[in-house]
């Protein structure tokens, strides 16, 4: 099977895809091996994709939180299990902005907008508008000497 040796070779969620619709019945039978052949330490990003393909929130979440070489898994999970998994948005969006808000760098507030959002909108997930309201209320008032901050989350 053509699809099995690409997948063995370079494995990516389009070919596990693919493998799955062909699979069939067999499914079962054959994702374990599959992902056997992702190693977390050398693919996280296609294990990632694979847990969200799966609807394995707590499994995409566990392997995001580990990888602490850059952000792109968090923003990736993070995009994606907001409507499972507001709660834990909440958390790791705040400690990204706030992480990059405390560091005074301006060209860093943009990024810290952008994390924000996701806050914002996984409070209007959980149907709690007031308490972004509230937060976003504060967080300008304790920032309000940061005109760059201020434009960055005037959108917010």
């Amino acid at each position: 099977m053509a699809c099995s040796t690409a997948y063995d070779t370079q494995p990516s969620i389009e070919i596990y895809r693919r493998l799955k619709r062909l699979a069939g019945s067999n499914w079962e039978n054959l994702r374990p091996a599959l992902l056997k052949k992702v190693k977390p330490e050398n693919m996280p990003d296609v294990l990632v994709d694979i847990h969200l393909e799966e609807h394995e929130w707590d499994a995409a979440i566990a392997l995001a939180e580990k990888q602490t070489w850059g952000y792109n898994l968090l923003e990736k999970v993070a995009a994606a299990v907001t409507p499972h998994r507001p709660d834990w948005v909440i958390y790791v969006a705040l400690k990204q902005a706030d992480a990059l808000i405390v560091k005074t760098q301006s060209n860093l507030y943009p990024a810290a907008a952008e994390w924000l959002g996701r806050v914002k909108k996984a409070y209007q997930h959980k149907n709690q508008e007031a308490e972004w309201q509230a937060y976003i209320v504060n967080l300008r008032a304790t920032y309000a000497r940061r005109p760059a901050l201020q434009k960055a989350i005037s959108h917010l």
